[in-house]
């Protein structure tokens, strides 16, 4: 059901008793919740009269007008009430039904001249030639009454349905153009996650990466610093084995250079003694007659295995290729080197 009508009867204070039954007629229409009336009798003591008539003017849906002689002789009708009852007509806000209550030439008064009136053919209320009683003109009146205002609520009810069924359908629309917004900013949001998910994968790979160089930096260095070390311990051992060395050498050589000089001279008498008339010409030996050993060429493994401790990075093991050369058969003597140096 929709909300009573604000209705707003406008008459003039010489047709009070008029308004006052036309009130008791309408008591139906306002118990069926279509009408709620007013009038300036509902203004409190101590009320504005004047602002509180103006308020309820903008406020009417419907206005009332009982038209008679003194209503249209009140200024205050004409120039305030009536002429914010049409403005609001002609805005499309409310709805102006004029009653005629007593005869009068209401067809010469502006603007209610142009509209329906109340009660049929515009005869007064209180004609009674034609009436024979006010209560049967108030019946009239209020039957078409009941009509207008029973087709202006199935109208309103009808916007208000549909003004229900637009809010709804704006609503449903905000609701699935939210529901797709959320959905939009769960997938940037995911997307989001996924990308700072593989940035901090990266950086970590990154790290364990840096990590695991400066490790095998730190490594290379300690092995590096070690093989200093080493080397700094060895030269020591090196000159003490180069001395004992240097000196064994020596005394080889020199048993060896007085084993053979011994021989040679025995051999030297021998061959005097025995053939004393033949003179002995030793062959000359010449730079080339060193006797050489051919070496074959090939292809061998230089560098050392990577499981040999405390084996350097740089000593991988690889391939080499040598061509054949020659070597002398024997040790070279301080005679062949003499001989070959001059």
């Amino acid at each position: 059901m929709t909300a009573p009508l604000k209705t707003f009867i406008i008459y003039a204070s010489a047709d009070r008793e008029l308004r006052d039954e036309f009130e008791r007629h309408l008591k139906p229409l306002v118990d069926l919740g279509w009408l709620s009336l007013w009038s300036d009798k509902e203004i409190a003591p101590g009320e504005l009269w004047d602002s509180t008539i103006k308020r309820n003017l903008h406020n009417a849906d419907i206005f009332l007008m009982l038209v008679s002689v003194d209503f249209y002789s009140s200024g205050y009708i004409r120039e305030e009430e009536l002429n914010t009852a049409i403005s609001r007509l002609e805005n499309g806000d409310s709805l102006v039904i004029p009653i005629i209550v007593r005869d009068c030439p209401w067809k010469y008064f502006p603007v209610i001249k142009d509209l329906q009136v109340l009660p049929p053919e515009g005869k007064a209320v209180t004609d009674l030639e034609h009436w024979k009683t006010r209560d049967k003109a108030w019946s009239i009146v209020v039957e078409r009454l009941g009509d207008r205002i029973e087709a202006l609520h199935a109208d309103r009810k009808a916007k208000i349905q549909a003004r229900k069924a637009e809010d709804q359908r704006l609503a449903d629309e905000k609701a699935k153009r939210e529901q797709q917004e959320r959905f939009q900013r769960q997938q940037q949001e995911q997307a989001r996650q996924e990308q700072e998910q593989a940035r901090q994968e990266r950086e970590a790979k990154e790290q364990a990466q840096r990590a695991q160089a400066e490790k095998e930096q730190k490594i290379r260095e300690e092995k590096y610093r070690a093989k200093l070390q080493r080397a700094e311990e060895k030269p020591a051992d090196y000159r003490r084995l180069g001395i004992y060395g240097g000196g064994v050498l020596l005394t080889a050589v020199l048993i060896w250079f007085l084993f053979f000089r011994e021989k040679a001279g025995d051999q030297s008498f021998n061959a005097v003694t025995q053939n004393p008339t033949t003179t002995h010409q030793a062959e000359p030996t010449t730079k080339s007659g060193l006797e050489m050993v051919q070496v074959q060429g090939g292809t061998f493994m230089m560098g050392s295995h990577k499981s040999e401790k405390d084996r350097d990075h740089d000593e991988c093991q690889h391939q080499e290729n040598v061509g054949s050369f020659s070597i002398g058969k024997y040790e070279v003597t301080q005679a062949d080197w003499r001989e070959i140096m001059g």
